[in-house]
């Protein structure tokens, strides 16, 4: 039986929140309106994704990030991830596109969305959440990580952060915002 958590803040206006940003971004991601055309990056990490098909690969990077969101809602309002995407409760088709999407759930703390790509020239995702320690009660940490290379196979799940300020993304991959 999986544990239930409660978050110390008031994640109840984010949950409602988020709500339309994920809505959005999912639409974004299957529309084929990429949200991120310069193909993102973080400031401290290079920008891995090859010009190969930058426009599959941010709908993807969209698409993972939105359903994370997703289970950060479904978190504060349930005590507990989503197991699989359906649950969800988006419509959201996991096999759309040039990418399959699932959740891959871990434990009461932690969850990640994994976009794999059924193209070898396309690059994979994982999206995670964590629900960590910030001294005066839990919050929850995101980070997105992509493949350093072209990859059918998803990227390593990345370690469990000890803080907020922990996050890091396995050997293989880099760091997307």
């Amino acid at each position: 039986m999986r544990q239930r958590h409660s978050l110390s803040c008031n994640w109840q206006l984010f949950a409602r929140a988020a709500s339309a940003a994920i809505a959005s971004g999912l639409l974004a991601a299957c529309s084929g309106s990429p949200s991120d055309p310069a193909g993102g990056g973080s400031a401290n990490a290079p920008n891995v994704l090859a010009p190969v098909d930058k426009t599959s690969e941010n709908q993807a990077k969209t698409a993972v990030n939105s359903l994370i969101r997703a289970q950060m809602a479904f978190f504060v309002e349930q005590g507990e991830f989503a197991d699989n995407i359906g649950d969800l409760g988006l419509g959201f088709d996991p096999n759309a596109g040039s990418y399959q999407y699932r959740v891959d759930y871990i434990d009461g703390g932690e969850v990640h969305v994994v976009g794999v790509a059924q193209q070898p020239d396309l690059h994979s995702f994982v999206a995670s959440a964590f629900v960590v320690d910030a001294g005066g009660g839990d919050t929850m940490v995101t980070v997105t990580c992509v493949t350093n290379g072209p990859s059918q196979t998803p990227p390593d799940l990345p370690p469990i952060p000890a803080d907020a300020g922990d996050l890091a993304c396995a050997p293989g991959s880099g760091m997307v915002n």
